[in-house]
C-alpha cells in the first residue's frame, strides 16, 4: 500500500481509505530497480503538493493526461495552463515515464492497436475486444493501462464503458 498525501506531512490521514492506493512496485521491484527508475509512490517518496497533483482517485484524472504510441505519457491537449502544470507535476513526481513503464506501456499500447487493425471490419469483434479490455477483470482491478487503453478506442471506449462497465469511469 502506498499513500497519496505522505503520512509524515499528513499523519491524519494515515489510514484514510481515499489516502491508500496499491502499490505498483514491491519489495523485490525495489532491490532490483535503481531509484531513477522507480515510479509510483517509491518514486515520489515523501514529496507531495496537493495543488498540483492530480490523483488516480479523481474521477477525470485520465482527462490530464495524454498516452503516446511511444509509451510516454504528456499533458492531454485542451488543457488550461494550470492543468498543464498539474499533469507536468505528477508525471514527474510519480515518474510515470520511468524507461520500464515507457517500455511496457509501448508494448501493450502496441499490441491492443494492433488487434484494433484486425477487427476494424468486424464492429462485434472490435466492441468485444474494448468490453474485454476497458471492464473490470474482478471487482475493482482493471487491465494494465486502463487509461492508454481506454484511449485507443476513443469514442469506441468510451461508449464501452459507460455502457457495460460504468464503475470504470
Amino acid at each position: 500500500m502506498e499513500h497519496i498525501a505522505p503520512k509524515c506531512h499528513y499523519p491524519a490521514q494515515t489510514f484514510e481509505y481515499k489516502n491508500l492506493v496499491l502499490s505498483a512496485m514491491d519489495s523485490i521491484d525495489l532491490n532490483i530497480y535503481a531509484k531513477g527508475d522507480q515510479f509510483g509512490g517509491h518514486h515520489k517518496g515523501d514529496n507531495f503538493d496537493p495543488a498540483f497533483f492530480i490523483s488516480p482517485l479523481q474521477a477525470n484524472c485520465r482527462q490530464f493526461f495524454n498516452y503516446l504510441s511511444n509509451g510516454l505519457i504528456e499533458p492531454a491537449q485542451d488543457l488550461s495552463q494550470q492543468e498543464i502544470l498539474q499533469a507536468e507535476y505528477t508525471i514527474h513526481l510519480l515518474n510515470l515515464n520511468a524507461a520500464y513503464l515507457k517500455n511496457k506501456r509501448k508494448g501493450w499500447i502496441e499490441e491492443l492497436n494492433n488487434e484494433i487493425d484486425k477487427l476494424m471490419d468486424d464492429t462485434t469483434g472490435l466492441e468485444h475486444l474494448a468490453q474485454c479490455e476497458l471492464c473490470e477483470i474482478t471487482p475493482s482491478k482493471l487491465r494494465p493501462f486502463h487509461s492508454a487503453a481506454r484511449q485507443c478506442f476513443g469514442n469506441l471506449g468510451e461508449r464501452i464503458v459507460n455502457e457495460k462497465c460504468p464503475n470504470c469511469l
